[in-house]
Order: structure tokens, then sequence, then C-alpha cells
């Protein structure tokens, strides 16, 4: 574990610098942009001063690290907190992502169990083909095609639960479904394949011999052996679905993290947009961390082969 966090560590540095150097080059210095091209120099130094950044990258690079981890991310150019932005858009983010992980469990379960049940049946054909075809759909190419499809639901904006509960789930309908989709089409495939490897197994044809049904078969005896890749992609899931939310929140207008790296990189906010970088590549680490531990726990044979 020790050295899976010395990894993450690394790759952070290297994602940050990488980061901040692009978005420095692309948006140049950010007070002369900002200004306008009559600006004076002390204008300019004092924004950048304001800004906390540098006509030096790596000065400010330098800087900019500092403070990220001494949890001090400065402000955006509209002169608001970093730190408060962030955790006012996190939770919106993060319901997204919970209730899409929930039904993308309901869905790839369903679709999986079923389609081992009935191998070769109509069902199964058709959730391979309509799987295939989800997960190949660009997401804001999915998202454009549930608001055309499926009418009477609200398309954009965002109502909190202290609000109302249930206009907060109807706003949040379309995009969970097109999270959902897009992540269970995949989830499913695993899960599927993990379970008919199962099913060649000697100890389910000792299970068949004993007289159980195939649904018993599915449910009680394959279905826990085939879950640590299920679980390691799960797991997974819930970082990339955190990370690529900027379409999502883009299309549906939710005020979200990715909506805010997206009006960040418009903007040429490099402090604001790189933090958000960094966040989504925690989210990511932690997620991929996470996997490592369901998948030790869901399968013995790991934590044997990691000692």
């Amino acid at each position: 574990m020790g050295r899976r966090i010395a990894s993450v560590l690394v790759l952070l540095l290297a994602v940050s610098f990488v980061a901040y150097m692009l978005a420095d080059l692309a948006s140049g210095n950010q007070a002369s942009y900002l200004l306008g091209d009559y600006a004076d120099e002390e204008s300019v130094a004092a924004l950048n001063a304001h800004l906390g950044t540098s006509e030096n990258p790596f000065v400010g690079y330098l800087s900019f690290m500092k403070d990220f981890f001494l949890l001090d991310w400065g402000y955006d150019v509209k002169g608001t907190a970093i730190s408060s932005l962030v955790l006012s858009r996190f939770s919106v983010t993060l319901e997204l992502t919970l209730l899409s992980l929930c039904l993308s469990i309901v869905f790839s379960l369903v679709m999986a169990v079923t389609g081992v049940h009935r191998s070769g049946a109509f069902l199964d054909v058709a959730g391979d083909i309509l799987s295939i075809v989800i997960f190949s759909l660009p997401s804001f190419l999915l998202s454009i095609l549930l608001i055309v499809v499926v009418s009477g639901l609200p398309s954009g904006g965002f109502v909190p639960v202290s609000v109302s509960l249930s206009e907060n789930l109807r706003h949040m309908l379309l995009p969970v479904l097109s999270t959902s989709l897009m992540h269970s089409a995949l989830l499913s495939r695993v899960l599927k394949n993990s379970l008919r490897r199962e099913a060649r197994q000697p100890y389910v044809t000792t299970s068949i011999a004993k007289g159980r049904s195939g649904r018993k078969i599915v449910s009680h005896v394959i279905l826990r052996p085939s879950l640590p890749p299920y679980l390691a992609l799960l797991s997974q899931s819930f970082g990339a679905m955190m990370a690529g939310s900027a379409v999502t929140e883009s299309v549906f207008a939710l005020p979200g993290l990715g909506s805010l790296f997206v009006s960040a990189a418009l903007s040429r906010d490099i402090r604001l947009a790189v933090t958000l970088i960094m966040l989504f590549f925690l989210f990511v680490s932690f997620s991929s961390i996470v996997s490592e531990i369901a998948m030790s726990i869901a399968d013995p044979r790991i934590r044997r082969e990691e000692r």
C-alpha cells in the first residue's frame, strides 16, 4: 500500500507539472490577458501577485504546488476563493456520481445475470448489441439523444435536495441515466464474461449434477467468484465518473466540478483549472486504491499473492 501511495504522489507531481505548463503555454500571461493590451506593467504585476501566478512558469508552478499542499488554493479570475467554489460544487458532482454508480450496478447485474441464464436467447443477443452501441456513442451524443427521446423531464438546471427532493431527482434523472448507461454497458460485459468463464469450472458441473437450477447456480454459486474483475472496474468507474463529469454537467447545465472546469478552461483561469485537474486525478487514484482493496477482499488468492 505504501508503494502504491508513493506512486500516486509521483504521478500527481508529473500530471500537475504537465497540466500547469500546458495551461500556461495556452493562456500566456494571465494578467495581461485579463487587463488587456493597454495595461501598464505595475497593474500586470499586481494582478499576477493577486492571482498567485508569475511571469516565470517554473516559479509559478512551485508556488502553486506549495499552496495546493497547504490547502491555500488562492482565487479565481473573478476574485472568488477556489476552495469555496470547489466545496459549493462538489456536492452536485458527488450526487451525480453516486446515483449513476447505483444505477449502473442495477443495470449491469440484471443484464449480466439475465444474459448468462439465457445465453444465446434474444434478450442476451439484444443486450450485447445494445451495450456495444451505447458504449460506442460519445457521452455528449448520448446525453442529447436522451433529451430528445425522453420527453417530460427537465433537460437542464439543478434543484438542491434541501429545496425539493422530488424536483432534485427529476432534474438529475437524465444526467444520471446518461452516465449510468455508458458505464453499465462496460460493467455488464465484464461481469458476463467473468460469469461465463466461471461457469466452465468443474465445481459448477458438480452443482448441476446435484440438481440445482440454472438460476440458483448463477446467483448462489458462480456470482461471487466472478465479482473481483467487476468490483475492480466498478471502483475505477467512481473516479472515472467524477473526472468525466465535465461533458454531462455542461450538456445538462449542472453546477458541478465538471462544468466549473469547462468555464475555467474557457476563461483561461490557470490556477482553478489545474487545481481541478489535480483533484480529478486524486479521485481516480483513490478509486484505483479502493478497487485493489475490493479485489483482495472478494478474492483471498490476491491477498496470498501480495504476501
